[in-house]
């Protein structure tokens, strides 16, 4: 199915660019107010999203958010400094996801670990092993 979500986060991308596209006014309010938030120019974006098996970014986890009407907590877990959070832990809410019930948590992972400096290229999703009664947890988004 990787293949299909790819071609589904492309086509979410290529209709719906001001949220996508970093210089737009209507881009994604989150990870616009964040500046230690590393993410490519749209035209470079879509060129790696519509390669198969290519790296992944924060704006492919909003695509595949809005894809999916399911939202994404994504974790990294070394800080950048001692009590804060990774830029890429993040409740990602894509367009239209009316409630953030249950997402999907994906753990960031690299392959390639190059003079001390992670290069955050792809992620594993985390399975719950234990299921507890649903709750919702109200979003701003």
């Amino acid at each position: 199915m990787h293949w299909l979500l790819r071609l589904l986060c492309v086509n979410e991308v290529l209709a719906n660019r001001p949220l996508y596209d970093k210089s737009h006014e209507e881009f994604y309010a989150p990870f616009k107010a964040d500046a230690c938030l590393p993410l490519p120019d749209y035209v470079e974006f879509v060129s790696e999203l519509s390669k198969p098996n290519s790296y992944c970014d924060m704006l492919a986890v909003l695509a595949a958010s809005s894809v999916t009407q399911k939202a994404v907590q994504t974790v990294w877990p070394l800080p950048i400094k001692p009590g804060d959070l990774s830029p890429f832990t993040k409740l990602v809410v894509g367009r239209g996801v009316a409630t953030c019930c249950r997402p999907v948590h994906i753990l960031w992972s690299t392959a390639d670990f190059t003079a001390g400096i992670p290069d955050i290229n792809h992620f594993v999703p985390l399975i719950e092993r234990m299921s507890e009664p649903d709750t919702v947890v109200e979003c701003e988004v």
